[in-house]
């Protein structure tokens, strides 16, 4: 049970009712007390307390004060002794008031059967089932077991579902793929010296950077996994998240111990990892040859650039010269250019507009692909053509029918013939304004296909139609069907969905209420831009905005901070962390990937909180080790630390702060949070790192929620490339704190009209700050309306077409509710609805969605100051969220050191969590201080607007030690 209580809550689940009050009547004061609290932990919890300390002292100082008695006599006075005769009929009592009645072994086999069915499905830990358990007993008035037999209860429900899945996965693995699954598991010393066959080990290997050795590795890989034949449906209905942590088991388990597995476990944890570890090489490969493509085209633009830059000389003044040149012609039509032109422009400077045109104009882009081509021809020709074989790239529709053809041809023969290279299509294939280049041009004047060049454009409009979705890859997971994005059974359970959106059925509702918004908000604009001094419409349809006053600054703060350091001086992040653990035990939630546990919970629990904190500040195991051994903390990284545990952990520790936080000083909870990113360097012998284009340099990005408060509630580790607004919805979705989030601020990069569409179909608010304002336009509710609003002429645009969003309102929807059910991630969704694919029915209409809500929000935006300023501090709030980054991370420059994904995204996670440590034990802090008088009369409403958990003047790195019997001393229980 929770330790922190709110009067409210108190109120609520704490007061005493008449009907309880005279059940106490016949009692003694340490009884009365006694049975009180009884009662009202069992009304809460469905259970009985296991020892009288498991009750909260708040909660038994508030019972204690309705009843008049002092709250020590229970904790001095009451024994509490499950065998003791007056606890035992006392519990009598309280289940024959409340309606309980006890758990019988029919009990327990039912809920057996039902965690089985219903819970365990799902992939849920062995804490989340247990917390399942309780819930179903206290729903079924059962009063369920004590904790020893709650534990064998769940083992048993969980060994049961295992041998279950394990069955029907067993029953349908072919015969004939048993051998080479024995083949994955033998060692390869075992092996004659000329078998190059792949082993477990070659298929755990991480892919590296993209180039084609790591490819051919990858298709080796793929090849072995093909070989097995595992058939297609071999996990059709079992949950993705369960079969992940059986994925995960299969690949920290060392060879040796697989091989011990009875076959009845051993072959369907294989089966498991091979279909699942399917999927990852297959997109890891489709991934690897859209790099190097783009690598290869990169390459060639730099040389080209480099060999035209000391020739380019930008000519100034064409419209003048051209007007020399024309008059120049026509005055002296029979005249050479020599005797004409030269004359009058210079030879020098056409020579220079002839540089500049081969430098900027088709020939650049002709030389471009010409050592793209050459690159191809010499060096990736020999790999391309097996790879396309490999991947079998699919598409729908008649429109990419030229591009299957043409897949077709290049794929069937590594060198074409002449017949083969005028069957190949053009139209359909290769984009408009490329279409020229791919030809060459004999002294004859005849066109004929340069294959090599074909290859190369072939495979841009391949990566462009993957990216949008078009084109996909049988047998992957990010590059799959995207038929399998979205629900299945959505016209089944239509009503139900647009009930779970809070949307109207009806398209004409949705239009009629958007277009009354619309037009008020622009009424309102109209109305007020005049008076408004802070907001001005050039004639040139331009807005300009005057920047927003500095607020006062904080007179108490940096006091503040002083006094932290004076209580509590010198504490290291290690301290930090180790007392949030001990306050909350977030630790529950790190489990063994293996079947059993052999070390005792409390060596469990130090050995993670030295583990976590050695990879959250980046120092190493071996740096950070304390007084473990090197090797123990790095098994109980690769068997317990898990991404899912550490996410469990981070939202354990985020429900914490929300529980303590006191109101009065750190105001209601919000429903508000920042999203943005920030760039890490990286290890680049990886999929994930990529050049940043803006910050310069390789690395990754990660992607923070947080709350106004500085607590970040969910992060992402994410490409330079990827998508900022996938991210931001990802994480307001999808965060699973106990937080309700109804409104998301951004930066610019974070917001498109795509986005705002999407945002109000999933029901929660986009507000960006937006940096190109003065070039932002606003929509017309309909044609011919524009006119209503005179003082906004300049920047009024087009009307929005209603139509189309009536017509493509379903499908909308539907891909608003695979982001919500998680049928797909976010940034699968967005991918079909870029510039790329603008002929897209349905991105037509998410782009006029999005352009009617953004025009309510710039008029809301600049009507109000109010809404300007909170949009500024909310995203001041993820700065400071950033700058105490590099203090937490602060190994090895606070670089991520691993090629590894998922070690990669381990870093970011455990940094997340110490950080958030941080901020619960700095609420503490806070409050500890702030309770006091002295200090609270002084809090000005500056310093209470200003007040921040984040700060770290207090905290040091300090030395690596992990005494568990040592704590933070703080009057908070």
């Amino acid at each position: 049970m929770k330790r922190d209580w709110e009067i409210s809550e108190l109120q609520e689940h704490w007061t005493l009712q008449p009907g309880e009050l005279v059940l106490l009547s016949n009692k003694n004061d340490e009884n009365r007390l006694g049975f009180a609290l009884l009662l009202k932990f069992f009304q809460y919890e469905g259970r009985f307390p296991e020892s009288k300390n498991e009750i909260p002292r708040k909660c038994a100082a508030f019972v204690a004060e309705q009843i008049d008695i002092p709250v020590a006599t229970f904790f001095k006075y009451f024994g509490y002794d499950e065998n003791n005769r007056n606890i035992m009929y006392q519990r009598a009592q309280i289940r024959k008031f409340t309606g309980f009645r006890e758990c019988t072994v029919a009990d327990a086999d039912k809920m057996t059967k039902w965690l089985r069915n219903n819970i365990l499905p799902q992939g849920s830990t062995e804490e989340q089932v247990k917390a399942a358990a309780y819930k179903r007993f206290m729903e079924l008035l059962i009063e369920p077991p004590e904790r020893t037999r709650m534990e064998r209860l769940v083992r048993s429900a969980v060994n049961t579902h295992d041998k279950l899945v394990f069955q029907r996965i067993m029953d349908n693995i072919p015969n004939a793929a048993i051998p080479w699954l024995d083949a994955l598991l033998e060692n390869k010393e075992e092996r004659p010296a000329d078998d190059e066959t792949l082993n477990m080990s070659d298929l755990r290997e991480e892919p590296g950077k993209a180039n084609v050795k790591n490819l051919i590795r990858e298709m080796d890989k793929l090849e072995c996994l093909r070989q097995i034949r595992m058939p297609k449906n071999i996990l059709t209905g079992l949950s993705p998240r369960m079969l992940s942590i059986y994925k995960q088991r299969v690949a920290t388990e060392p060879l040796r111990e697989l091989r011990r597995h009875p076959d009845r476990i051993k072959y369907p944890l294989l089966a498991i990892y091979c279909r699942l570890r399917t999927e990852e090489v297959t997109d890891t490969l489709v991934q690897m040859l859209f790099q190097i493509t783009h690598g290869v085209d990169k390459h060639a633009e730099n040389r080209a650039i480099k060999e035209y830059v000391a020739d380019i000389k930008r000519v100034r003044g064409k419209p003048e010269l051209l007007f020399r040149i024309a008059k120049a012609a026509v005055d002296n039509p029979d005249g050479t250019v020599r005797d004409v032109i030269f004359p009058v422009v210079g030879e020098q400077t056409l020579k220079d507009l002839v540089e500049e045109f081969k430098a900027s104009g088709p020939y650049f882009a002709q030389q471009v692909l010409t050592r793209s081509a050459a690159s191809h021809k010499h060096h990736y020709k020999r790999v391309f053509p097996k790879v396309l074989r490999v991947l079998d790239f699919q598409s729908k529709g008649p429109a990419l029918k030229p591009l299957r053809k043409a897949l077709k041809i290049l794929t069937a023969k590594d060198q074409l013939d002449s017949k083969d290279l005028e069957k190949l299509p053009i139209d359909g294939v290769i984009d408009k304004d490329d279409r020229e280049l791919v030809f060459n041009v004999d002294e004859t004047g005849k066109k004929s296909v340069d294959e090599n060049k074909y290859r190369v454009l072939l495979l841009r409009s391949l990566h462009k139609r993957t990216k949008t979705k078009e084109a996909w890859v049988p047998g992957a997971n990010k590059f799959r069907n995207p038929d399998e994005d979205l629900p299945a059974d959505f016209e089944e359970n239509r009503s139900q969905y647009y009930a779970d959106l809070e949307l109207p059925i009806k398209p004409n509702e949705l239009v009629s209420r958007l277009q009354a918004e619309m037009v008020g908000a622009l009424t309102e604009l109209n109305e007020t831009i005049k008076a408004n001094d802070q907001v001005k419409i050039t004639p040139t349809g331009k807005i300009k905005l005057t920047p927003l006053k500095p607020q006062i600054t904080p007179a108490n703060l940096e006091k503040l901070g002083d006094e932290l350091e004076s209580r509590w001086p010198q504490t290291t992040i290690l301290d930090v962390f180790k007392e949030a653990e001990l306050r909350i035990g977030f630790t529950d939630e790190f489990y063994s990937v293996g079947t059993r546990e052999v070390l005792d919970r409390d060596t469990i629990r130090k050995r993670l909180v030295i583990a976590l904190h050695a990879i959250g500040t980046n120092a190493g195991l071996k740096r950070a080790r304390a007084d473990q051994k090197y090797a123990d903390l790095k098994y109980i990284t690769r068997r317990y630390v898990t991404r899912d545990a550490v996410r469990n952990a981070i939202r354990r520790v985020v429900n914490d702060i929300f529980k303590v936080r006191q109101t009065h000083i750190w105001g209601e909870g919000t429903t508000s949070c920042a999203a943005d990113s920030k760039k890490f360097g990286s290890w680049d012998q990886n999929l994930m790192t990529e050049w940043h284009t803006r910050y310069g340099g390789r690395g990754v990005m990660i992607y923070w929620h947080v709350e106004r408060k500085s607590t970040c509630i969910y992060s992402q580790l994410k490409q330079c490339s990827s998508s900022e607004v996938g991210a931001m919805i990802e994480g307001v979705l999808h965060h699973c704190t106990s937080m309700q989030v109804d409104k998301a601020y951004t930066d610019s990069h974070g917001q498109s009209e795509v986005a705002f569409a999407f945002s109000f179909l999933l029901g929660f608010e986009l507000l960006p700050r937006l940096k190109g304002i003065r070039k932002e336009k606003l929509n017309s509710p309909g044609p011919g309306m524009a006119g209503n609003y005179p003082n906004l002429q300049p920047i009024m645009d087009k009307a929005i077409n209603w139509q189309l969003i009536k017509e493509q309102y379903d499908e909308m929807v539907k891909c608003a509710v695979a982001i919500k059910t998680r049928t797909a991630d976010a940034e699968a969704i967005l991918r079909r609805f870029t510039k790329d694919n603008l002929s897209h029915p349905t991105y037509k209409a998410f782009l006029e969605l999005g352009r009617a809500l953004k025009t309510i929000f710039l008029c809301r935006y600049l009507t109000s100051e109010a809404l300007r300023r909170e949009i500024h501090e909310g995203l001041n709030v993820i700065e400071n969220w950033n700058s105490v980054n590099s203090f937490i991370h602060f190994g090895q420059q606070s670089k991520i050191i691993s090629n590894n994904l998922e070690d990669q995204e381990l870093s970011m996670l455990c940094m997340h969590l110490l950080q958030v440590s941080l901020i619960y034990i700095n609420t503490l802090m806070l409050q500890e201080v702030l309770s006091e008088s002295s200090w609270s009369d002084r809090m000005t409403p500056e310093d209470w607007r200003g007040l921040n958990p984040l700060g770290y003047a207090h905290v040091t790195y300090g030395h690596f030690t992990c005494d568990m019997d040592k704590r933070i001393q703080l009057t908070a229980a």
